[in-house]
């Protein structure tokens, strides 16, 4: 459950980071839609681990 709560938060926290909402310099990602795809895929690890 932290891990969601994290994943969320950083989900909706990104558009802030990015000086022009399409380019997240910090973290090398170039749209949203990868930080989307990579909080999905960290939710499903970890769901799978805890199974």
């Amino acid at each position: 459950m932290r891990l969601l709560i994290l994943t969320a938060t950083a989900l909706f926290a990104s558009p802030a980071l990015a000086h022009d909402g399409t380019h997240l310099h910090p973290h090398g990602l170039e749209t949203g839609y990868f930080i989307l795809l990579a909080a999905i895929a960290v939710v499903v690890a970890a769901y799978v681990v805890r199974r």
